[in-house]
């Protein structure tokens, strides 16, 4: 069985109230929550299955020296493609490389807000493989991803900024 990149469905109604959720942020509100998310759900899984995590903890806190407006965009557009090349070479290891896609997304928010909702799908398979393991049918993996989706929004509702006064102007191409 091949292993699917990225779990959960964008027709999920947990997915869709993700988005509507998103569209009321701004772009700092949204990375600090992603990268919020990954310091607490994916770095502990990188950790048991990367042993460069230190790097990629380097890259995270480079990219929030951007937000904080300590360095300028062009210093930390090589950070998040070093992020994405760190992903393409784990290609061995499907919860390594799901927690490195879901870091380098979260990290790339910076620049592309609606990446807050593609590192979600990235998010799901990391824990979901990580937890269950890499043989699973697809449909339970469905099922889980459904049943997590609604913590990663409650994750998002709990620091969304009510009436927030820049919020982000979104495509979604889903």
């Amino acid at each position: 069985m091949k292993l699917r990149k990225m779990l959960g469905s964008v027709d999920d109604d947990s997915c869709i109230k993700l988005m509507k959720l998103i569209e009321t942020q701004s772009i700092a509100t949204l990375f600090s929550w992603a990268v919020s998310y990954v310091e607490v759900n994916i770095l502990p899984v990188l950790n048991n299955h990367y042993n460069e995590s230190e790097k990629v903890f380097n890259y995270i806190n480079q990219v929030k020296a951007y937000i904080n407006s300590e360095v300028k965009l062009k210093d930390i557009k090589p950070v998040l493609k070093n992020l994405r090349e760190l992903a393409k070479a784990t290609n061995d290891n499907p919860i390594t490389q799901a927690a490195l896609r879901t870091i380098a997304t979260a990290c790339a928010v910076v620049t592309t807000p609606t990446n807050a909702l593609g590192l979600t799908f990235y998010a799901l398979a990391t824990k979901i493989y990580h937890e269950f393991g890499l043989e699973c049918e697809a449909t339970f993996y469905d099922l889980k991803a459904s049943e997590y989706y609604k913590d990663i929004v409650k994750s998002l509702e709990d620091v969304a900024i009510s009436n927030e006064e820049n919020p982000v102007k979104v495509n979604w191409n889903c």
